[in-house]
């Protein structure tokens, strides 16, 4: 009898450890089938971010590239006035002509009127301080601009009264240099040319430090 039982009592004890080790080895089966699918998530998810960071860098970097292209484009423009008003104010005795003057007058305005063109279009790639800073100055130039304008008017009128007669106009070749060059100090004198000078060079610094932000 008392061998009987042991009999049964191991038969139970086997079944347990059989029972267990199946469900242990499930356990561990189902352990390994969630750290797989979960591994396929993990990879799936990974392979969506690397595409979705590779069209963000991609579009940051053709973002980058026009910023880069419209501020150089833009400090060209505003050293283009920055010449212009060498040219009319640092002026050479060559360039102390009543021809020449106008001349310069004329092309000063016209490289204004490029910058605001190009600003407008561009606008959206700059920094919000250059836009802000360009729109202020901008204002201010337009007033230079047509102070410029208004006495390049002054001296077609003045061409008219002697027919375009350059040698009764200033009598002699030393009398237009020194008339020319008095009308210039007088131009340069003015609160809205003084301005443009002070505020252009202020401009390039600024926007050239931009653009090294940039590029570096």
């Amino acid at each position: 009898m008392e061998a009987e039982l042991k009999a049964v009592i191991e038969e139970v004890f086997t079944d347990y450890k059989k029972y267990h080790s199946i469900l242990f080895l499930g356990f561990l089966f189902l352990i390994a089938l969630i750290a797989f699918i979960q591994q396929i998530i993990l990879q799936r998810n990974v392979a969506k971010f690397n595409s979705r960071l590779k069209k963000a860098e991609i579009k940051f970097s053709k973002y980058h590239n026009l910023q880069v292209e419209a501020m150089g484009k833009l400090f060209e423009l505003i050293t283009n006035i920055h010449y212009s008003n060498m040219n009319l104010f640092q002026a050479r005795e060559q360039n102390k002509r009543h021809e020449k003057l106008k001349s310069n007058l004329a092309s000063w305005g016209n490289n204004l009127l490029k910058l605001h063109y190009f600003f407008n279009r561009k606008k959206i790639l700059f920094p919000e301080t250059i836009s802000k800073a360009i729109e202020t100055e901008l204002d201010d130039l337009n007033k230079t601009r047509h102070v410029l304008l208004d006495h390049r008017s002054s001296l077609e009128e003045f061409e008219e009264r002697y027919g375009g007669d350059l040698n009764s106009m200033y009598i002699q070749f030393e009398n237009e240099i020194d008339n020319i060059s008095k009308q210039i100090d007088h131009l340069k004198k003015t609160k809205e040319v003084e301005r443009s000078i002070e505020r252009i060079n202020t401009l390039r610094n600024q926007i050239e430090s931009e653009f090294r932000k940039l590029v570096n």
